[in-house]
């Protein structure tokens, strides 16, 4: 059986709106969103709060993930029941790593499929491989505050 802890039951409402925020606190780093695969929850251009000191995984959740090609914000869910199977290794358990906003390809009048706009997912991969890439999880957006003479902090005009 495997020594890593099972993941915490997801929320039961499902995803919800991050609450905004220009605070920073000790253990939390900034990332830019450049692209809509979380939209509406994360938009284009807006900066998300990451809790590094929190890694603990909660199925639904959004994460920053080590990845080969840099750091990528995933939604970490339970595998899909396809997938559950992985051969040679019934007991180290996998998670399927996808955006929110994952539209469904729909079929054009040829009747091939029109993928664009989809995002798609990466898994099965093992949770022990998981967790290891696992820089932290989203808690928020972040909004700098603008900059206030009188404390000398703030973001300049």
């Amino acid at each position: 059986m495997s020594a890593l802890p099972m993941p915490l039951p997801a929320p039961g409402d499902g995803p919800r709106a991050y609450p905004i925020t220009s605070d920073m606190p000790a253990g939390h780093t900034v990332v830019y969103v450049d692209d809509d695969r979380h939209w509406p929850h994360l938009k284009s251009g807006e900066y998300v709060l990451i809790d590094t000191t929190d890694r603990a995984i909660v199925f639904g959740e959004l994460y920053l993930l080590r990845q080969h090609r840099g750091p990528m914000i995933w939604q970490i869910c339970k595998t899909p029941a396809i997938y559950q199977e992985v051969p040679g290794s019934p007991d180290r358990p996998t998670a399927f790593m996808r955006p929110l906003n994952n539209p469904p390809p729909r079929k054009l009048a040829n009747g091939t499929w029109d993928i664009a706009g989809c995002h798609f997912s990466d898994g099965p991969i093992y949770m022990d491989a998981l967790v290891v890439r696992i820089i932290g999880r989203v808690v928020g957006l972040f909004v700098e505050r603008p900059y206030d003479p009188a404390l000398g902090r703030g973001r300049a005009a």
